[in-house]
């Protein structure tokens, strides 16, 4: 689980967003799950974000909607992407080209922290 200040930090955000959206849509990260490969329970939990419905959603599941008369792809964090790529390659191309998707990916090899951002520096210095 995630430490009690990052919980703060989440809440305080969703807060302040939900004060100025009318709806809040939170995909499922990799940071999100307490358990390695259970997409059920995560972190967030914590925040009990089912109370905050309609206006505040976790989604966890690959999932098709329509938001603002707009269709929408929901495609949370998964450890092996198959069920991800099987869900954008099931839409047919009139489909796909009225979709939106939203996702949270792991980029295979992606390294991160490789640049350190100082407060005005202009230029990022590498780290390590």
């Amino acid at each position: 689980m995630q430490p009690t200040h990052v919980l703060s930090a989440c809440y305080r955000f969703i807060s302040l967003l939900s004060d100025i959206v009318p709806r809040v849509h939170i995909v499922l990260g990799n940071h999100d799950l307490a358990y390695r490969r259970d997409y059920q329970t995560t972190a967030l939990d914590a925040l009990n974000i089912k109370r905050l419905a309609p206006y505040v959603s976790l989604h966890n599941v690959v999932a098709h909607h329509e938001w603002d008369g707009r269709c929408v792809l929901l495609l949370p964090f998964r450890e092996e992407q198959d069920e991800l790529t099987e869900a954008v390659a099931a839409l047919g191309p009139d489909e796909a080209s009225k979709t939106v998707a939203f996702v949270h990916l792991a980029i295979n090899k992606a390294i991160t922290q490789r640049h350190v951002v100082v407060a005005g520096v202009d230029n990022p210095q590498r780290s390590g």
